[in-house]
């Protein structure tokens, strides 16, 4: 899986992208959001981690971008803000965890794992028909590929 962490502290990027390597997840990152909407496009991660506020870019401008590009994107947000109307803006906006500051690594990785469990269990959808016609006699082929003897 790819993820692109988006943070505008370089020790904490650093060490969200070594904690991320080490879990075997391909690791992307934008120190202040530079550059990062070209990055959202040309990677195309599974996941976004990120904050709001970011020097070059807006936390949901990201957002935005990337549920319009990939809607299945599972996005975190690092954030100071506990106001429950802006938590729940954001999680309508298409933000599938906040995480508020100061936090776990681990937090972000347990989200991550029940995202990748949730994704393992969803049975794929098929696209049958309301009835299946039943056949009063089986069909058998024979070595010439028909139904001649």
């Amino acid at each position: 899986m790819k993820v692109l962490v988006v943070e505008s502290n370089p020790i904490l990027l650093k060490i969200l992208t070594i904690r991320l390597s080490e879990a075997k997840y391909t690791v992307y990152s934008s120190l202040e959001g530079e550059h990062v909407h070209e990055l959202i496009v040309h990677i195309k991660p599974d996941i976004l981690i990120t904050k709001l506020k970011l020097k070059y870019a807006s936390g949901f401008e990201l957002i935005k971008l990337a549920k319009s590009k990939f809607p299945n994107i599972f996005i975190v947000v690092i954030t100071k803000l506990t106001q429950e109307e802006i938590i729940n803006d954001l999680k309508k906006s298409g933000v599938s965890k906040c995480i508020k500051r100061p936090f776990n690594i681990e937090q972000i990785l347990n989200a991550i794992s029940e995202f990748k469990s949730k994704q393992i269990a969803q049975p794929a959808l098929l696209n049958l028909p309301e009835s299946i016609p039943l056949y009063k006699y089986p069909v058998q082929l024979y070595k010439d590929g028909t139904n001649e003897l």
